[in-house]
């Protein structure tokens, strides 16, 4: 024999309200830019500190590098040679990805003056 169950569902609410509860936002929209220009200026700011650690860190590698090729370890040289690459296109990323970041933030910041002006001229 073959049971069939059934969703138990709230036959008072319909489709169209549950979605819209998800949908609208309960914050105001100053509130919510201003919370994700926060959060994105913290991301920018961690990122800043990983550009910083990363040219840190080819510094030292190129140091490194010079001297192993003072040494004529052409070997070694070659391998953080790679190293240093790989580093500088991390560098590279991570610049990248802060100033898509500033991009954002900027955006959001004019939308935010735009509409406080266009609420102001009401």
């Amino acid at each position: 024999m073959v049971r069939i169950f059934r969703w138990n569902r709230d036959k008072s609410r319909d489709y169209r309200e549950t979605y819209a509860e998800k949908v609208k936002p309960n914050e105001p929209l100053k509130s919510r830019i201003d919370y994700a220009v926060n959060q994105i200026r913290n991301q920018i700011s961690k990122l800043d500190s990983c550009s910083v650690r990363l040219s840190e860190k080819a510094e030292k590698i190129f140091i490194k590098i010079v001297q192993l090729l003072k040494k004529k370890d052409k070997q070694h040289a070659a391998m953080f040679a790679n190293e240093l690459a790989e580093i500088k296109k991390m560098n590279n990323m991570v610049t990248q990805s802060k100033l898509a970041l500033e991009q954002i933030t900027l955006r959001l910041e004019t939308v935010h003056r735009k509409r406080a002006l266009s609420l102001t001229r009401r």
